[in-house]
């Protein structure tokens, strides 16, 4: 008697991840030449904004895949840990000269629409910096579960609804 494999027909959750990654980097090949075509810098760096999202969502939802089909995440070994402490400090570092030089330009603005942009900017880098300094905490233990990591997601890289910038009407 011969036995037959039987394959698990994937869950309609990773269905919709699949489909939604496959959709986010449509989007991302849809708009790019968009993008490079447009003379309008503003217009174009917003563009630019988008299709980096769109790639980061594509990202996640590889990491959801993985997470709902049990692919294992390799832990990070000892050397790999100091190399990407070591890394993440000196950002860290980056970004505070960062978040100090983008402080000086919004005092030495009077447009209403630089420093909208520049408050994002700085909102963004202030985000940043608190991640990797809560990531740096995190690779200098022995072991860090993933829940810590998804935890620093949830704080720090989430926007959240208080997050939308509004510069003002031009």
């Amino acid at each position: 008697m011969s036995r037959r494999l039987v394959w698990e027909e994937p869950s309609d959750l990773i269905k919709l991840l699949r489909k939604q990654r496959d959709m986010e980097m449509s989007h991302v090949a849809a708009l790019k030449p968009t993008m490079e075509a447009i003379a309008d810098k503003l217009v174009s760096t917003l563009l630019e904004s988008i299709i980096y999202d769109s790639r980061k969502h594509a990202a996640f939802c590889k990491i959801l895949i993985d997470l709902e089909t049990g692919v294992m995440i390799p832990e990070m070994d000892v050397g790999d840990a100091i190399d990407m402490a070591q890394a993440i400090e000196e950002h860290i570092e980056a970004e505070a000269e960062m978040i100090k030089r983008l402080e000086a330009m919004l005092l030495k603005t009077e447009d209403d629409r630089s420093k909208g942009i520049l408050n994002y900017m700085l909102t963004d880098e202030r985000r940043h910096h608190n991640a990797l300094k809560k990531m740096a905490v995190l690779f200098s233990q022995s072991e860090t579960p993933f829940e810590d990591y998804l935890n620093v997601f949830e704080k720090y890289m989430y926007p959240g609804p208080n997050h939308s910038h509004k510069a003002p009407r031009f």
